[in-house]
């Protein structure tokens, strides 16, 4: 009965992630065609469509400017997986967070982890005035030492007989 249940719960949850799959590829064909250079839906999808491996072989740019194909490849879609990417990695570090916490409404503008990173960049700000180390400015280092320096105190000061209590 058990294995039934987890069966067609996979089932449901892959039906979901496939969907929202097809709906990212949407997404992207959609946005790397808008822009100043005015491309349409067709083309955008025949070039991105080209870059795809198992089906990029099947396809031919015949017809499309190299121009188009240079903006779409060299400058859209490096933008918009980059925007994927960071959108990723800020919704992990929110479920991060909310599981380091225990609360589902954790935020770091609540707990004051964004003050703490504010106040580190402005000592950064004040007290360096090199670059940085390996091309990371002293700034964003003394911000991430400060918003981390703020986390540690919440979650001990937050922390009532060794457990964490979500009300807190």
């Amino acid at each position: 009965m058990k294995s039934t249940n987890r069966r067609l719960k996979f089932n449901r949850i892959l039906k979901y992630v496939l969907l929202l799959v097809v709906v990212l590829a949407l997404l992207v064909i959609v946005s790397s065609s808008i822009g100043s250079a005015n491309l349409g839906l067709k083309k955008t999808a025949i070039i991105v469509g080209s870059y795809i491996p198992l089906i990029g072989h099947f396809i031919t740019l015949e017809g499309i400017s190299p121009q188009d194909i240079v903006i779409i490849s060299q400058i859209r879609l490096p933008r918009i997986f980059i925007a994927i990417f960071v959108g990723i990695a800020l919704a992990s570090s929110g479920v991060v967070f909310q599981g380091v916490f225990r609360n589902p409404i954790a935020d770091p503008f609540i707990i004051g982890v964004s003050a703490g990173a504010s106040f580190g960049a402005t000592l950064g700000i004040l007290f360096t005035s090199r670059v940085g180390i390996i091309n990371i400015s002293y700034t964003s280092i003394f911000a991430f030492l400060g918003a981390i320096g703020v986390t540690f105190v919440v979650y001990s000061i937050s922390r009532i007989g060794g457990r964490i209590c979500v009300l807190t």
